[in-house]
């Protein structure tokens, strides 16, 4: 082989592999090198025009692929062994499908031969089908009334408003893992004195997707949210992996495409994914607590997901990572393992990133905390929110009670003095008291963790009591105090005198607090009035954190009975991270991150297998879930076309989650 040839081919293998990195920009620029010395090579323009289509430069890639349309029918006669004008026809078909109009697709489509319609490998037909799909008239007017084919039904459908309102800070489901889909097993009552509260299931060993039999496996999730089935998944490959003791075999390939149609919502996972890669880099859950960075990024997870507030030293690390992952992005540093259209889901990404660095929600932390009152999430207790967490009906009673205590012919009745102004006082605070204690002990037994301690403290300061790890807390607001804070307040309800009263009024303070901004939803923000959000605070901290526990394999920490909240989090999300870890390190996942409907990041994958393959994606699944999406009930001709992006394998599955309003329930009646 000549000098030339061999730095030809060298350039080629050093190109192709920057493409399989995702590294674009890097790889054209290798492949222009390439073209210098061997002009007449048409995958080289190919390839390039490949990059271009990754990068969201579109015209480009159309230029690039008529060009080597070209020089095969020039220089090649028609000849064509790696089938490269098929490559690029289709390319180009699927640029003018999502950017041109139907007139050019049109156009495009009539160029197909029976042979290109004939070869399944680059979708032509899926492509020439696709027009019907873009037909304005509603075909209920050229088919009536009458029955129907079900494959005649529209499969595109319009795509949804990207400022609807869906932004789902926590889900509603329990975490279930994708490698067991299917049945669960038994379920096994918790002990006694367990704080978990709920029955936890059991596996069916025969219902496991095995990783041994299944090496290659692929997931989508549709409505991702707070990305609990992903994180579950992962934990569960964790445990998979390290059942063993053996490292991540080489051929393993595990690839997730998470999907939401609101971009603060891809963003959100975008943080937890980095904080959890930090988390996971400890060999073991106890360097978590004892390692400064680890434990900063547990310490911002664990507020950022569930918290409605966070003391002010953790949103100062929150806008921190979010100004990092700012600099990553554009200058395309993130991880590896992480795939972001640049073009098409960057920017929305980044926009959320610069919203809530910018310290402008919405509302206040009181008003967020009355707010998650008022919904459910939070229920403070009167002394220490100004009878903020007093329900309605007992408003109604105690003001009743106040309207009798200045009845004097009721007071007579119970042999109490309407003047003796000290004994109706009296009455009064026994009364709120036991209001107060009522409430408490029915929001302990409501609670799936039932941790009396910290919801004492919930219910007193809105926002989960910090974690006692070795991070960057504030001076006046550590772990140590806060638990000595909280030993204050529970002296203080069994009327005990107490010297904690500064420390209560430290972690008390409204402007010690600052609002969780990931709970806000970019888009809708900047169309809203203060105020006026989308976002639901009625999830309860505790409740979140048992959810992660519905299933008998994640075990529960070490020292049961004098655990905290963040080490139940902590133990389930080290399992999370580890997973994420032990297999990015070894090149063995890829985790996509898609903003848009689901039904249109479905289609991009389907049309656009040839330059997923080449790179590694995705192009059918083993499991797609989707959840939230209550506006598609109904529409047999989408779940039907979903379907085919199913691996014709017999574990394969479709999940759904859909929440059904009451009207919606009234018309299936």
């Amino acid at each position: 082989m000549s000098s030339t040839s061999s730095s030809i081919e060298q350039l080629r293998a050093s190109g192709n592999k920057k493409y399989s990195e995702k590294r674009y920009k890097e790889a054209i620029s290798i492949y222009k090198q390439a073209i210098e010395l061997s002009k007449d090579d048409a995958t080289f323009p190919s390839n390039m025009s490949a990059c271009c289509f990754e990068l969201g430069d579109y015209e480009e890639a159309i230029k690039l692929s008529k060009k080597v349309i070209e020089m095969i029918n020039v220089q090649g006669g028609g000849d064509d062994p790696k089938q490269l004008t098929k490559k690029n026809l289709a390319r180009i078909a699927r640029i003018v499908h999502l950017k041109k109009s139907k007139q050019e697709l049109e156009q495009l489509v009539n160029q197909f031969t029976d042979n290109d319609l004939q070869d399944k490998t680059f979708d032509f037909e899926k492509i020439k089908k696709s027009l019907d799909s873009l037909d304005q008239e509603d075909w209920t007017k050229k088919n009536g009334s009458g029955h129907v084919n079900a494959s005649t039904l529209p499969i595109i459908l319009p795509a949804r408003l990207s400022d609807a309102g869906e932004y789902y800070i926590v889900g509603h489901d329990v975490a279930k893992s994708a490698l067991s889909p299917h049945l669960d097993g038994n379920k096994v009552n918790p002990g006694k004195d367990n704080p978990l509260t709920t029955p936890r299931l059991k596996e069916i060993e025969t219902e496991r997707i095995r990783l041994r039999d299944h090496l290659s496996l692929s997931f989508f999730y549709g409505g991702v949210g707070d990305c609990r089935h992903p994180f579950i998944t992962l934990a569960d490959l964790n445990r998979r992996l390290a059942g063993d003791g053996s490292p991540v075999p080489p051929n393993i390939k595990i690839h997730f495409t998470l999907n939401d149609i609101v971009s603060s919502a891809i963003a959100r996972d975008v943080l937890f994914f980095t904080l959890l890669e930090d988390i996971g880099r400890c060999k073991s859950i106890e360097k978590v607590y004892d390692e400064r960075e680890a434990a900063n990024a547990a310490v911002i997870l664990y507020y950022t997901y569930l918290g409605h507030g966070m003391p002010k030293a953790v949103h100062a690390m929150l806008i921190a990572r979010l100004e990092k992952l700012i600099s990553l992005g554009d200058s395309g540093q993130l991880p590896k393992w992480m795939s972001i259209d640049m073009a098409a889901n960057w920017p929305g990404i980044k926009d959320a990133f610069e919203y809530w660095i910018s310290d402008k929600p919405e509302l206040t932390w009181s008003e967020v905390k009355k707010k998650a009152v008022s919904e459910g999430g939070l229920s403070c207790d009167q002394e220490s929110s100004n009878n903020g967490g007093i329900n309605t009906n007992q408003t109604q009673i105690l003001e009743g009670i106040r309207k009798n205590l200045n009845d004097p012919q009721f007071l007579k009745q119970f042999g109490v003095n309407p003047n003796d102004e000290a004994k109706k006082q009296e009455i009064m605070k026994n009364l709120m008291a036991s209001f107060s204690n009522n409430d408490a002990l029915q929001q302990d037994q409501n609670s799936n963790l039932r941790l009396s301690r910290e919801l004492g403290w919930l219910r007193s300061f809105g926002y989960p009591l910090l974690p006692t790890v070795n991070a960057d807390y504030d001076k006046h607001m550590t772990p140590a105090k806060a638990n000595q804070c909280l030993d204050g307040l529970l002296a203080k309800k069994n009327n005990n005198n107490n010297d904690k009263t500064d420390l209560l009024k430290t972690f008390g303070k409204d402007d010690m607090i600052k609002v969780n901004p990931t709970l806000f939803d970019v888009v809708y923000s900047r169309k809203s009035n203060h105020g006026d959000t989308i976002s639901d605070f009625g999830h309860k901290p505790l409740d979140v954190v048992a959810d992660f526990y519905q299933y008998v394999w994640m075990g529960e920490p070490k020292q049961r009975n004098k655990t905290s909240s963040f080490d139940y989090f902590i133990h389930a999300f080290y399992q999370t991270a580890r997973g994420l870890v032990r297999l990015s390190s070894s090149n063995a996942l890829t985790i996509e991150m898609c903003v848009g409907d689901f039904q249109s990041v479905l289609d991009n994958v389907r049309h656009n297998k040839e330059e997923r393959k080449a790179s590694g994606m995705a192009v059918e699944y083993d499991g797609i879930y989707l959840s939230n999406v209550p506006d598609y009930t109904g529409y047999l001709g989408l779940f039907a076309d979903t379907i085919e992006m199913l691996k014709p394998v017999k574990h394969s599955y479709i999940g759904c989650n859909i929440l059904l309003q009451h009207y919606i329930v009234e018309i299936i009646r």
